[in-house]
């Protein structure tokens, strides 16, 4: 948009995927599975998006939440929540940015909470960390071992 405030996100065929709205402060982003500008189709409804994600004040904290659990989101537009959830939303990810020293260098982290699933009864907590780099003295640089990485598709 004109104010970079909307984005929209399309599929490789040109279909309409998603609708994301930054706010005035730029600290919360609604994010919308409808198209604003699809006059003919009036069931976008900015006071209700599927997701939002929102930062701390200093933009080191990222959070991203359901608005409404799968039984909500498709609720008619006059009754809000279902009796499961009562319109809580779900937190889906919890995602941390920081700077630590590494020898001479620093090194740019990122730390992922995935929350466990409330609904799901085996559902449990995962982390993802940022593994960090060693000095090297011999290269005078950060250096990154990759000795023993599995890669999983």
């Amino acid at each position: 948009s004109d104010d970079r405030r909307e984005y929209r996100l399309f599929c490789d065929g040109g279909e309409f995927l998603m609708c994301a709205r930054v706010s005035r402060d730029c600290r919360k982003i609604d994010i919308s599975m409808y198209d604003p500008r699809d006059r003919a189709a009036s069931i976008y409804d900015p006071g209700r998006p599927a997701f939002s994600m929102t930062c701390s004040a200093d933009k080191a904290e990222w959070r991203l939440v359901q608005e409404r659990c799968d039984n909500c989101r498709h609720l008619p537009r006059t009754q809000y929540s279902c009796s499961g959830c009562r319109g809580r939303g779900s937190e889906i990810l919890r995602v941390r940015h920081h700077n630590e020293e590494v020898g001479d260098g620093i090194n740019h982290c990122m730390d992922v909470t995935v929350p466990a699933n409330s609904s799901a009864p085996n559902s449990q907590e995962h982390q993802f960390i940022t593994k960090m780099p060693v000095w090297n003295e011999k290269v005078e640089c950060l250096v990154l071992d990759f000795k023993g990485r599995k890669i999983q598709a």
